[in-house]
C-alpha cells in the first residue's frame, strides 16, 4: 500500500490534524510494544509515522498560521488530509473500525515504525551503476550474515530462485527438487521458461528429502541420452512450516560435494529455521552453495529478498538479474528497511513462534479440530476442521469480525503469526472457529 501524503502544516490544516490526535496518542504510547511483540492493544496497528509526526506538529500550526491562507492552498491541504484518512482506512475493517487480523501469511506485514523512518532518510545511487550506499550495505550486511562472500539484493523470492537456476545451470540441466517445494508449486514453471531445465522431483517426507533418495536421481557418467544433473534445491524452513534437521543438511551436502553439483537453498524463512533450531542461520546455510532469503515476510520488510553465495556467482547473478529486468536505480529507499529486518527483525521471530504455538493449542481445544503440534516448528499452524463444517459460512465470519484468512488448502486450513499478530488477535481468531465449529 502506497505511503500517505504529506500532511500540510498551514492554519486550514489545524482542525484536520486535531481530529487526528486521538488516535497518535495510543499509537505513540504502543508502538514499541507492539513492534517487540508484546502489545495486546490492537489499535496501535494502524500505526501512521506521517500522521504521528502531524500531531506532533499540532501545536506549532495552532500557535503560528492563525492567518487564513488562499482557499486554494487550503482546498489542497485538506485534500491531502482525505488521502491521509482513506489511507489508514483502508487497512482497517470496515465492521468494527479495527485494523484487520490478517493471518493470511507472513507475506502481509507492514513496515514497522523505524523502517518507515528509514525509508524516508535513506541515502541514495543507482544501483546499476553499483554507487548505491545503501543497497551496498544491505548486501554486504546479508552476505556476512549468511556466510557467503556476497549478496544481491532482488525484488522477490521467487526471483531469487529463479535468478539462481537460471545462474547455476545450463539450458536442458536437470534439477533436483522435492515434489512439494515452493520452486515446483508455486514458482509458475518459471524453471522452464526461463532457465530451459527440467526439474527432477523427490516425494518429501513432509518436506524433508532423503540424502539417499538425492544420490539415486543424480545423473552419473557421459551418457549422451541422459540430462546433466545441473543443481539441487532445498527449503528450509518448509512451506509446510517445517524445519529441515541440520544433519540432513549435511549429509545432502556431503553427497551434492562427492557428484559436484552445487545446492540452492530456498530460505525465504531461513532465518525463523535457524530460530527454531537455536543456531546461527550460518549453520544452516554453510551447507549450501547458495541461499535465498526473504526480507518481506516474517522480517516485515516492504518488499525485496537477498540471494547469497560466492563472488563469482553473484557476479554473474548480477548480469542476469539485468538481463531479466531486475535492475535497481535508487533502490536505497527499499533496501533501508531491508538493513533493518536483519538487525532487528531477525532478533524478534520467537515471539511469533511463541505465538503460533499458542494458537495451535487453542485450536487444538475446539473439539473436532485437529492440530498436528509437532508440525509448529516455526510461525505457521496447519489445522483440520470436522466435516461438516460450513466454509463460505466461516469465511463471511471471519470478515465480519474483521479477519482476513485463506480457506482451507488440501483439506486443511493455514494460519500464520508475525509481528502484528498478538495473543488478543488470536483469541479473537479462535473464538469466531469455535463458534463456526459449533454451528
Amino acid at each position: 500500500m502506497a505511503a500517505p501524503p504529506t500532511i500540510g502544516l498551514f492554519a486550514a490544516d489545524t482542525l484536520a490534524v486535531a481530529k487526528t490526535a486521538a488516535m497518535h496518542e495510543a499509537i505513540a504510547r504502543r508502538r514499541m510494544e507492539l513492534y517487540m511483540g508484546r502489545s495486546s492493544d490492537l489499535g496501535a496497528q494502524t500505526l501512521c509515522l506521517y500522521t504521528y509526526a502531524a500531531r506532533r506538529r499540532s501545536d506549532a500550526v495552532s500557535g503560528l498560521c492563525r492567518t487564513p491562507r488562499k482557499q486554494t492552498r487550503s482546498a489542497r491541504h485538506s485534500r491531502r488530509f482525505h488521502h491521509v484518512l482513506e489511507w489508514a482506512q483502508a487497512s482497517t475493517s470496515a465492521s468494527s473500525g479495527m485494523p484487520w487480523i490478517d493471518l493470511r501469511s507472513d507475506t502481509v506485514t507492514q513496515p514497522t515504525p523505524a523502517m518507515r523512518q528509514a525509508m524516508a532518510t535513506a541515502e541514495v545511487g543507482d544501483d546499476v551503476y553499483q554507487d548505491d550506499p545503501t543497497v551496498i550495505q544491505l548486501e554486504r550486511l546479508a552476505a556476512d550474515m549468511l556466510g557467503k562472500e556476497d549478496a544481491l539484493f532482488v525484488p522477490t523470492g521467487v526471483f531469487g530462485n529463479q535468478l539462481a537456476v537460471f545462474t547455476h545451470c545450463r539450458r536442458g540441466d536437470e534439477v533436483i527438487a522435492g515434489d512439494d517445494s515452493h520452486l515446483v508449486w508455486h514458482e509458475n514453471g518459471a524453471a522452464a521458461v526461463i532457465s530451459g531445465v527440467q526439474l527432477r522431483t523427490i516425494a518429501s517426507r513432509q518436506g524433508l528429502l532423503e540424502p539417499s533418495e538425492i544420490a539415486s536421481r543424480i545423473r552419473v557418467g557421459e551418457d549422451i541420452h541422459i540430462p546433466r544433473t545441473g543443481l539441487i534445491c532445498l527449503e528450509n524452513a518448509h512451506g509446510n512450516g517445517r524445519v529441515i534437521p541440520l544433519a540432513t543438511m549435511e549429509a545432502t551436502a556431503a553427497i551434492a560435494r562427492e557428484h559436484g553439483v552445487p545446492i540452492h537453498l530456498d530460505g525465504a524463512r531461513v532465518f525463523n529455521a535457524a530460530t527454531y533450531l537455536g543456531c546461527d542461520v550460518k549453520a544452516i546455510t554453510q551447507h549450501v552453495d547458495t541461499v535465498m532469503c526473504c526480507l518481506s515476510k516474517g522480517l516485515a520488510a516492504p518488499v525485496g529478498s537477498i540471494l547469497a553465495g560466492p563472488a563469482a556467482f553473484i557476479k554473474r547473478a548480477r548480469y542476469n538479474r539485468k538481463l531479466l529486468g531486475g535492475g535497481w536505480r535508487q533502490a536505497g529507499v527499499i533496501a533501508a528497511p531491508g538493513i533493518l529486518a536483519l538487525t532487528e527483525m531477525t532478533q524478534r521471530l520467537d515471539v511469533d513462534h511463541d505465538n503460533a504455538t499458542y494458537l495451535a493449542q487453542q485450536l487444538a481445544e475446539v473439539p473436532g479440530i485437529e492440530v498436528d503440534m509437532e508440525d509448529v516448528h516455526i510461525n505457521m499452524v496447519w489445522f483440520a476442521l470436522p466435516d461438516g463444517v460450513d466454509m463460505p459460512r466461516l469465511m463471511q465470519a471471519f470478515e465480519a469480525a474483521g479477519i482476513r484468512a485463506n480457506g482451507a488448502y488440501g483439506g486443511k486450513m493455514r494460519l500464520v503469526t508475525h509481528w502484528q499478530i498478538d495473543r488478543e488477535a488470536i483469541d479473537r481468531t479462535v473464538s469466531v472457529i469455535r463458534s463456526a465449529v459449533a454451528g
